[in-house]
């Protein structure tokens, strides 16, 4: 991912990560150096086929059909957004007392002659600390709503590694609406000859006061070769046959985007 330097916390939403023969560790669906699910990327014809019947995956051989055509997307994808769009953070100047208070006590003891606190500054610093964590929590609560369906409009419209054109848009879109300002471009392919894909479409965007410290989150957003055929999601079903988010980078994804609606609220208080 993106983003090294500055003073202000950045949220990286690339492709997945590449190592050895294969895709990278972690989420991306295998180990480095010859595992992974390599041969899903370099012979597309070939993928699988995921069918979910009470928690329980069935997966199968299945030769996959058509990709939906980009131009069918900025329809389906516009309509998707709007239902983002209608329960979007809504970015208010206003300063929570919990919040000021916090990073008022962290400013207090950042004095390079440190000495022991008092009882009565620790209780308040403990206390100011227990303000923000139940601030946030709160804040977080009211972001389900977005959360979820910023979730279920990336579910429904996923993308292989270096491909993702239309999940960048889609969070351009939301950063916009939300007011975050963001830089696109990032994450391009430099392996073409082994994983096809110009890529270039991973985002960075900035929320805070700038100075130090910078905090980096991060998500992927690249899906699988997999045929969906999950049952009882009709409304947010993949809509890109044989392409599936299957390993939550839709989620990290749409998390992400709820973390930044949630720091630009209180971007004016924080320290970095």
């Amino acid at each position: 991912g993106g983003g090294g330097g500055g003073g202000d916390s950045r949220f990286d939403s690339g492709g997945g990560g590449f190592g050895g023969d294969g895709f990278g560790g972690g989420d991306d669906f295998g180990g480095g150096g010859g595992g992974g699910f390599d041969d899903g990327v370099r012979a597309p014809d070939r993928t699988r086929t995921m069918r979910l019947v009470g928690g329980v995956e069935d997966a199968s051989s299945s030769s996959s059909s058509a990709a939906i055509e980009l131009d069918d997307y900025d329809e389906v994808v516009e309509a998707d957004l709007s239902g983002v769009v209608s329960v979007a953070w809504t970015n208010e100047e206003r300063r929570d007392g919990d919040v000021e208070a916090y990073f008022a006590s962290s400013a207090d003891s950042s004095d390079s002659s440190y000495s022991s606190p008092s009882p009565r500054d620790a209780d308040r610093a403990a206390a100011a600390v227990d303000g923000l964590i139940g601030a946030v929590r709160s804040r977080a609560r009211s972001l389900s709503d977005f959360t979820v369906s910023a979730r279920r409009v990336l579910h429904r419209h996923p993308e292989l590694m270096y491909n993702e054109s239309v999940t960048s848009g889609i969070v351009r879109r939301v950063l916009t609406d939300l007011g975050v300002e963001h830089t696109s471009g990032w994450a391009r392919n430099v392996h073409p000859d082994r994983i096809p894909g110009p890529g270039g479409h991973g985002v960075v965007a900035h929320v805070g006061t700038g100075g130090s410290p910078c905090v980096v989150l991060r998500a992927d957003m690249d899906a699988l070769p997999i045929h969906e055929e999950t049952e009882g999601v009709e409304d947010f079903r993949s809509a890109n046959a044989g392409r599936m988010h299957a390993c939550g980078h839709d989620g990290h994804t749409a998390m992400l985007l709820g973390a930044a609606a949630l720091l630009k609220d209180v971007e004016g208080s924080i320290g970095g």
